[in-house]
């Protein structure tokens, strides 16, 4: 089983319960090209992003805006 739920189950956590119709975590690899939907845990935020980016390390757009706003002070 090399499917994102196995591979990576923080993001199968992330993945959109309604907006990605028929598919599902366990469809996909990592390194797919796919570009479904995600809702984050901690503010809610709804996007789409590439599997493989969110693999290596990419996260929800708005918590990291946040980020670098409270940085910045």
């Amino acid at each position: 089983m090399n499917n994102v739920s196995v591979t990576h189950p923080e993001l199968a956590a992330e993945w959109h319960p309604t907006n990605n119709g028929e598919l599902t975590p366990q469809e996909i690899t990592a390194g797919s090209r796919k570009k479904p939907w995600w809702q984050c845990p901690t503010c809610g935020h709804e996007w789409q992003a590439f599997v493989f980016q969110r693999a290596k390390g990419t996260g929800c757009p708005e918590c990291q805006k946040l980020l670098k706003r409270k940085k910045k002070q």
